[in-house]
């Protein structure tokens, strides 16, 4: 008895590799065609560019009117996200030599200083990154040359992102 259950116990144990490998096996992926510059890139996917059935999305016009709004803020106020700083003192003009140096220094990188004041202090500020690793491999780099550099949260506008 004991020995019929251990080979019945394994045969269970095959079968059931078998069937659990055989849905490992997924479906083709698509190639996924996008718009230029729509906010209805994803609904216009869904609707025309599927190459086997139809799916037909209808939502009220206030919605489209909410994303534009929202975009629009976005744009106009900007979103959270890091940049470096590389001066923070009470003098204008060793703050925009900072910024002068930042971008003699580091030409290849492409990215404009910002003097920003909030009184008393001016503040240089580099680069706009969305997320604090991305700000965090530039501060490695330019470390070096910058020992007093840290990251700080800031208000980033869209088109700063790269």
């Amino acid at each position: 008895m004991n020995k019929l259950f251990k080979i019945n116990a394994s045969i269970l144990v095959i079968l059931s590799a078998f069937v659990l490998n055989s849905g490992a096996f997924g479906q083709e992926e698509l190639p996924i065609k996008q718009s230029p510059d729509s906010t209805h890139r994803i609904l216009q996917f869904l609707e025309n560019d599927l190459p086997i059935g139809k799916i037909n999305i209808n939502q009220d016009n206030r919605i489209d009117a909410l994303l534009r709004k929202h975009i629009g803020y976005n744009d106009s106020v900007g979103i959270r996200g890091w940049r470096i700083m590389i001066y923070h003192g009470r003098n204008i003009k060793q703050a925009q030599d900072a910024g002068a140096l930042f971008t003699s220094s580091f030409p290849d990188l492409d990215l404009a200083s910002l003097v920003d004041y909030q009184a008393p202090d001016f503040k240089t500020l580099v680069g706009a990154f969305r997320t604090r690793e991305e700000a965090y491999r530039l501060h490695q780099q330019i470390i070096s040359e910058f020992k007093f550099s840290y990251l700080v949260h800031a208000a980033i506008k869209p088109v700063e992102l790269k």
